[in-house]
């Protein structure tokens, strides 16, 4: 749950390109100054919104002497709260130690983790990653199966993942278990960018696995508890629990955080909007007033301000819903919108094409946008089509090559490749490998990688071959690779401290007494027995850490993007580390935050356009533009304009700003791109050169510039 993301100097060239404006705008300025208890700063890509965020934050400590304490901020994504973090600290320094800062689940997991025991959670209770999900997903299917009596096939990882986005989506919606109707198929919501209608029998089949999903939904859950696990979208759920339960922590809460700040509002989904209501002291419908209301906390003035724009919204798909910035206004008594309006990030080019989009799709909120940047010499958009993905990959690849040899002063880690999914960067990324581009994938979950279970499965059977007795890492080997169910992973223990053996001695007796946990689970401990052994040969011929490691990989390969991400990442630092000890410690500071990610590598990055802006690097390329691979709210056509306007906006333009001096493409590949390409060819043109300024010391500049506003303010 630590916040992560680009590189530092990644992040060093971000605070470079924004444009260092010795003070806001008018506008900008009225709304970090504002007074009003309610406040949505409306804003299109580029006007500033998260900059007047952070900027209002360092207001309130420096300025109004607010203590940190008493601020509570909430972004989307854990790359800015990283950002928001570490800018905010340059400026207001230890003015901003206490602040509660990060996203709704990092903060969600801070509160359940003090008040654990109202919801009977175990005091250590661990979020379960991607890995765990389907697993645990898997076994409620089997033991349904055999309480139906048998006869359904087992699922696959594809069905399972689909019936998992079901379940999430419902927890997203505050649905819980008992909550979900009889035939609810959970859909994006209304009026979001992924809305749309299906074929009859596609709607047959979404009421099937919506049916088993339903069924699936307090078996998943009861799996979780029984492990002392939540997931994702149940740290948002159990807060709001936690709320609703214990009367004496909201009001606390209300009290402690005056000023409550959120970042891109229409990316909430249902459960945090109601997260979000409930620690602003929001009357619930139906129930009566039992707190204070918004502004009447503890007796002092409570303040919530917002930023959002709702033509931004790409996240429906994972239960976002955009009309949560039409119910910020209904719900919050006296709620005032300013309006951004000036682009500092677009060019002229880019902003056009962004806007021509975006007209053909609907806004929930009317909005106006123009740029900053003269037109002359701005950059512009690029596009360009190809026959099939590997006609792309050699265009991006000589594309590459080029950029470097008229730019000797770029690396690899300056070019980037975003995608629309993960699935498209999986099917991309050997490709490009392929034609000699050093590719570093980004974890799909968004986890730290040396947080995912892969990665910390691999190290405990690391630590188990330097010492069999170990029995911290033999319980966690067990447990995720031999599927050891916790119970009998319990019994082992009582029965190894019994002994006075170790946990892997006792296991290994019970396999050879075919006593070990249930039946199925024996032919995996008694594999993983002899991979342990043939582990533990290769020691001690002193094969050294990485061809160990390797082996360990080979013989239980990662199941998921995540793990295959994080495990090769993990293999690099072997073998920069050389040693087991020297691996330990390095990720003993990666997770106390005090160590240097392992992310300044020279490669180009390959990852979902949902993760970054593009401003980040030098050059950006958005490949796969074609119809049907992105989500279509009520034809082609629309979908086209929506989701590609999204990513346009989004991105500052189709990635038209992001390098820095000249315009960057954006290909699109096969066939059936036609009805997208006879959309937006005539708002593409041939690139532009520009050339641009770039601050000596990007966080200097930055930490100057918030001053400025703050001097003005």
């Amino acid at each position: 749950l630590a916040p992560t993301g680009p590189a530092p100097r990644a992040i060093a060239r971000l605070a470079s390109r924004e444009p260092a404006r010795a003070v806001p705008n008018s506008v900008q300025a009225e709304a970090i100054r504002s007074r009003d208890r309610a406040v949505l700063v409306l804003a299109s890509a580029g006007t500033g919104k998260t900059r007047v965020l952070r900027t209002r934050m360092a207001w309130l400590l420096l300025k109004q002497s607010v203590p940190s304490s008493s601020i509570l901020a909430v972004t989307f994504s854990q790359h800015a709260a990283q950002q928001l973090q570490a800018r905010v600290t340059a400026v207001a320094g230890p003015a901003a130690e206490g602040a509660w800062l990060g996203t709704f689940h990092s903060i969600c997991w801070r509160m359940l983790r003090e008040h654990h025991h109202h919801l009977a959670l175990p005091p250590d209770f661990r979020v379960a990653a991607e890995a765990d999900q389907l697993r645990l997903l898997t076994e409620a299917h089997a033991e349904l199966v055999e309480a139906r009596g048998g006869g359904s096939p087992a699922l696959t990882r594809k069905r399972a993942a689909e019936l998992l986005q079901r379940i999430l989506h419902w927890k997203e919606r505050s649905l819980d278990p008992l909550a979900v109707p009889p035939a609810h198929t959970p859909r994006p919501a209304a009026g979001s960018a992924d809305a749309g209608g299906k074929p009859a029998a596609a709607e047959r089949g979404d009421l099937a696995a919506d049916s088993l999903a339903r069924s699936l939904y307090p078996l998943y859950q009861s799996a979780l508890a029984l492990r002392g696990m939540l997931d994702f979208s149940d740290l948002t759920l159990r807060a709001v629990q936690l709320f609703d339960e214990q009367p004496q922590v909201l009001a606390a809460y209300r009290s402690r955080f005056q000023h409550v700040l959120v970042d891109e509002l229409q990316d909430t989904s249902r459960v945090q909007y109601e997260w979000l209501r409930r620690i602003t002291g929001q009357p619930l419908p139906g129930r009566p007033q039992q707190q204070p209301p918004f502004g009447r906390s503890g007796g002092a003035e409570q303040a919530v301000f917002v930023a959002a724009d709702d033509d931004q919204s790409v996240y429906g798909w994972r239960g976002a819903d955009r009309t949560n910035v039409l119910r910020f206004l209904s719900e919050f008594d006296g709620a005032r919108v300013i309006r951004l309006t000036t682009s500092y990030r677009c060019s002229p080019h880019a902003l056009g094409a962004a806007q021509a989009l975006l007209s053909r799709s609907p806004s929930l909120l009317a909005k106006e946008c123009e740029p900053h940047t003269p037109a002359a010499d701005a950059p512009r958009v690029v596009l360009r089509c190809f026959w099939d993905a590997r006609d792309e990959a050699q265009w991006i690849a000589r594309h590459v090559a080029a950029q470097r040899k008229s730019h000797p002063a770029y690396r690899y880690s300056d070019f980037a490749v975003l995608v629309r999914s993960q699935e498209l960067a999986a099917a991309l990324a050997p490709m490009l490998r392929a034609r000699g581009l050093p590719i570093s994938t980004s974890l799909p979950s968004g986890l730290p990688w040396w947080g995912v279970p892969e990665v910390a499965t691999s190290l405990a059977a690391l630590r188990l071959v330097r010492s069999s007795t170990d029995d911290e890492a033999a319980r966690a080997v067990l447990a995720g690779w031999a599927a050891l169910p916790a119970e009998a992973l319990d019994a082992a223990e009582v029965e190894a401290a019994r002994s006075g053996r170790g946990l892997m001695l006792t296991v290994s007796m019970q396999a050879a007494e075919r006593r070990v946990g249930a039946a199925r689970s024996a032919p995996a401990v008694t594999r993983l027995l002899q991979r342990v052994a043939w582990w533990q040969q290769l020691a001690s011929s002193e094969v050294g850490l990485q061809r160990l490691l390797d082996q360990i990989v080979d013989d239980y390969p990662p199941p998921t993007q995540d793990g295959a991400a994080a495990i090769s990442k993990l293999l690099r630092l072997a073998e920069r580390c050389g040693s087991l000890a020297a691996l330990l410690s390095h990720l003993r500071s990666l997770q106390s935050g005090a160590g240097e990610e392992e992310g300044e590598e020279d490669t180009v990055q390959l990852l979902t356009m949902h993760r970054a802006k593009g401003l980040e690097w030098e050059v950006v390329y958005l490949p796969g533009w074609e119809a049907g691979a992105f989500p279509r709210p009520v034809d082609a056509a629309a979908a086209a304009a929506a989701e590609a306007a999204a990513a346009v906006a989004a991105r500052q333009g189709g990635a038209g700003e992001a390098r820095g001096g000249q315009s960057e493409s954006t290909p699109m590949s096969r066939t059936d791109s036609a009805l997208k390409i006879n959309d937006v060819l005539d708002l593409f043109t041939e690139p532009g050169a520009d050339k641009a300024d770039k601050a000596d010391s990007p966080l200097e500049s930055e930490s100057a510039v918030v001053n400025a506003f703050l001097d003005l303010a």
